[in-house]
């Protein structure tokens, strides 16, 4: 996801600063479909990407939602 000179490829975006959130609805305003990848955080920014009228998929790489906050859901015994 990153160019030779180490900056992101066009359309992929960080979402540290506030800055980063603008640039984001800028890209937005002109895009059809948006991919999160994340837990909680990319959650939140997907839910954005739906009002902004982008068609959003959350990628998320750990077995269960929000990893770092919840244990996995077991079974009662």
């Amino acid at each position: 996801m990153q160019m030779e000179d180490g900056s992101l490829k066009p359309g992929v975006f960080g979402y540290c600063t506030i800055a980063d959130r603008q640039e984001i609805v800028d890209y937005a305003q002109c895009s059809k479909v948006a991919v999160t990848i994340g837990d909680l955080l990319g959650f939140e920014a997907a839910r954005s990407m739906t009002v902004l009228d982008c068609k959003s998929h959350v990628a998320h790489l750990a077995g269960h939602r929000m990893e770092m906050q919840l244990n996995v859901a077991r079974p009662a015994s």
